[in-house]
């Protein structure tokens, strides 16, 4: 098959199976010769954060000079982001012949027997793995997909496990309680391996750090073994800096060239889990690769700035904990400015109490919608004390808030990582999701 015939029969796979087990994906990893057990891995979960986190530690291994694969969910721009070696994505034409071969081998298993399937997040899953193991990379950073223990990438023995934050997001699924989403991203957890935690409330930290216990792993926790402070930031080249202390190592005046705050707790992790990697392997860590592999931090579609004179700003912000942690940031960087939010929500998100988190903080709120058929519409949003704009056709919505603003106004999308890539690709022309 050609690359759009690949990306055709990834997309056509079915989305769930009717159980959380991973013996649909074990049984085609066994298949394809276990490409799950060739090399090292790094696996990072968490409600928010786990992707910036995977995409920093990939930059210092990178700098400390390893080969290194990285498996990302989901994409922004095309497919191919979801399995890059070295920064970068996998070519169209290395997509669709290990496609085809592993869409060969998924036919024989299925002649053989008609009720064997895989997810298009399995499918995905596998064909990162078989790459990676082609491509013989030192090290693959593999980011979750939802949760921990029952994720489909939950199939590898790490040598760094990563569990970044702990929030109320895909309760319907890992939930209903925070207790049961820390415990199911504790499942990500192995025996005597090292895990690293990011900012975790007391009660999820406490469930997190009996299971390492149980399980004889060191813990790494923020706060407590490794620290940040004296971060600020510089608002003419956007770009934070801190100090990051672990043991003996005082490492100042570390640059991040990123606007958010919460980043700056992310970088902490992600140095930590890339000393613990290298330590395991009998390297080290040093400030300057460290600071290296910051420096090439990009993570489109997060805090993303687009243009000035009026701002334009793109946020995957989700769910309640990102919404406070974008709110917190837009006042760090732009104290003072008015911001119009365009937001658009997907229905099995909180938008409530997103909405009402917006308000308190004095923005100007236009609901809009996008092409999905998980989507919010604007006529079934929650009814509000303050008046929120209703425009269908998020174009229009922007349209009517560049009209609205002044040069010094901020206008941003938020409200699903969905909604704010198909803004960016439309707006940057970049978008071939439908090929």
């Amino acid at each position: 098959m050609n690359y759009a015939e690949a990306l055709t029969f990834i997309h056509s796979r079915p989305r769930l199976h009717r159980g959380h087990e991973l013996t649909w994906i074990k049984t085609f990893l066994a298949a394809i010769g276990h490409p799950e057990q060739q090399g090292r891995f790094i696996h990072i979960t968490g409600t928010n954060g786990k992707g910036s986190v995977a995409t920093m530690v990939t930059d210092m291994l990178l700098a400390a000079g390893l080969h290194v694969g990285r498996f990302i969910s989901p994409y922004i721009t095309r497919f191919n982001e979801r399995i890059q070696v070295d920064g970068k994505d996998i070519s169209d034409t290395d997509l669709a012949a290990a496609t085809t071969h592993l869409a060969d081998v998924l036919a024989g298993m299925q002649a053989a027997n008609p009720d064997f399937a895989l997810t298009e997040f399995e499918f995905d899953t596998a064909l990162g793995f078989y790459w990676f193991a082609q491509q013989q990379v030192d090290v693959a950073v593999i980011e979750v997909g939802i949760g921990g223990a029952h994720d489909k990438t939950n199939v590898i023995q790490p040598d760094v496990s990563a569990i970044t934050t702990v929030g109320a997001d895909h309760l319907e699924l890992i939930g209903p309680t925070l207790a049961d989403v820390a415990r199911e991203k504790a499942g990500v957890i192995k025996p005597q391996t090292p895990v690293v935690l990011g900012d975790i409330a007391a009660e999820q930290t406490q469930i997190i750090t009996t299971a390492a216990q149980a399980l004889a792993a060191p813990v790494a926790q923020l706060g407590r073994d490794f620290t940040v402070d004296h971060a600020h930031l510089h608002p003419a080249d956007h770009a934070w800096q801190f100090d990051y202390h672990r043991g003996d190592q005082d490492w100042t005046k570390l640059r991040l060239p990123s606007i958010s705050a919460y980043e700056v707790r992310n970088a902490a992790v992600a140095i930590t889990v890339a000393q613990l990697y290298l330590h395991g392997r009998g390297k080290t860590l040093d400030q300057a690769t460290a600071q290296a592999g910051l420096m090439a931090f990009r993570w489109p579609a997060r805090m993303e700035l687009l243009h000035e004179q009026p701002y334009l700003m793109l946020d995957g912000a989700h769910n309640v904990p990102a919404a406070q942690a974008l709110i917190k940031s837009i006042k760090a960087a732009f104290p003072g400015v008015t911001v119009h939010l365009i937001a658009a929500f997907l229905k099995d998100k909180d938008a409530t109490d997103m909405v009402r988190l917006y308000q308190r903080a004095g923005w100007l709120i236009t609901a809009t919608e996008f092409p999905d058929a998980r989507i919010l519409p604007v006529t079934d949003w929650p009814e509000t004390t303050v008046p929120i704009n209703h425009v269908a056709n998020w174009q229009e919505a922007l349209a009517v808030a560049l009209q609205a603003a002044s040069a010094d106004d901020l206008i941003l999308f938020a409200g699903s990582l969905h909604f704010v890539s198909t803004v960016r690709n439309t707006l940057l022309k970049e978008d071939d999701r439908e090929i």
